[in-house]
């Protein structure tokens, strides 16, 4: 399914939680490659998402699950252009 017909199959609130996701994601990549991931705080990249520290828990349990999330995207890409 593509990624526009996926997202008209979802109500409102989960297409607004998918691009938060989405910001929290690209801020923390922003914040890993500046500091690295050891260095990184979960507040650097709440900070970074202009959102609370505890909001980023409402989308990801910990600093380990972004950056699981992020190498999930990169695969994705990867392995698109390989198709």
């Amino acid at each position: 399914m593509q990624k526009d017909a996926l997202n008209q199959a979802l109500t409102r609130r989960e297409r607004q939680v998918l691009r938060k996701k989405e910001e929290i994601l690209a801020a923390a990549t922003r914040v890993f490659a500046v500091k690295g991931f050891s260095a990184a705080t979960t507040k650097d990249i709440a900070n970074e998402a202009d959102i609370g520290e505890s909001t980023l828990y409402n989308y990801f349990d910990s600093k380990r699950e972004i950056m699981l999330a992020i190498m999930d995207e990169y695969k994705q890409w990867f392995d698109a252009d390989f198709r």
